[in-house]
């Protein structure tokens, strides 16, 4: 019985790392939107101050 509480730690490291992982890619996806939207913004503001 003392392999379970091993396998058990190994698991849940597992699923943490994978769910920062996740997390982390989650969080590059949001700043490269954030970064887009901002770009889209400047850009059209742009225009907008070119038709002026």
């Amino acid at each position: 019985g003392t392999a379970s509480p091993a396998c058990g730690c190994a698991m849940v490291r597992k699923t943490v790392k994978m769910e920062l992982m996740s997390f982390s890619v989650v969080n590059q996806l949001l700043l490269h939107l954030c970064a887009v939207i901002r770009f889209n913004d400047s850009v059209v503001n742009g225009w907008k101050w070119m038709g002026r």
